[in-house]
């Protein structure tokens, strides 16, 4: 897996690969600054953002020699967008009927819930859409497809929620970035700071499950 460098946007810092045009950069910062140990690092932690709240997101690329998925029409990326809420809502369905801890539980029905959400956010803003992005949009891989729902234990349960919350800020980064500077990237960055926090809650759960 390769990872890029740091791009600075106004709403929120974005890592991309290095062979990625770097139009949208207003400010670049070497990724040794940032932390080597997660996908999404808060930039405070490092003194780089002066108190400002921005967050590092590491985009991770296929391995060198894999093709990722182009589309040339925004249409079709929202769409993209659309379906991947309806698969995060149906797995966090899936796995709070298969864990048997009510706080676990309540936090997984949650989550979809809140996916259910983002996919009528996302639906709504396809059909009303002023000032669409112009070029091709090439989405980090994110997928459900490799979820194996046998033999799940909570701490399991958890584990996988934890990479599929990482794989869709990555995948929401790379929307701001497409979207950027057509007035329409609140509706991105507002999905982006939902998906970090069901990632912080998911791991607060996870590490008091551990505890008990």
């Amino acid at each position: 897996i390769s990872i890029g460098v740091i791009i600075l946007l106004p709403s929120v810092r974005y890592a991309r690969h290095h062979k990625a045009p770097l139009s949208h950069a207003s400010s670049i910062r070497s990724l040794r600054q940032a932390k080597r140990n997660s996908p999404v690092m808060d930039c405070c932690e490092t003194g780089a953002c002066n108190g400002e709240g921005f967050y590092y997101v590491a985009i991770r690329e296929k391995e060198d020699g894999m093709q990722l998925q182009t589309f040339d029409d925004y249409k079709d990326a929202l769409k993209l967008a659309i379906e991947r809420e309806e698969d995060a809502t149906r797995f966090y369905e899936k796995m709070a009927e298969k864990t048997h801890h009510a706080e676990q539980k309540s936090l997984l029905k949650r989550l979809a819930i809140e996916e259910k959400g983002h996919k009528k956010l996302l639906a709504d803003f396809a059909s009303d859409i002023t000032n669409p992005p112009l070029g091709a949009f090439t989405p980090p891989e994110y997928s459900f497809d490799d979820v194996e729902e046998r033999d799940l234990t909570t701490d399991k349960i958890f584990e996988l929620a934890l990479r599929k919350e990482e794989e869709s800020l990555n995948f929401y980064a790379r929307f701001l970035v497409y979207f950027y500077k057509t007035g329409h990237e609140d509706v991105f960055k507002n999905i982006f700071e939902v998906e970090l926090k069901h990632k912080e809650q998911l791991e607060r759960n996870r590490k008091d499950f551990a505890g008990k």
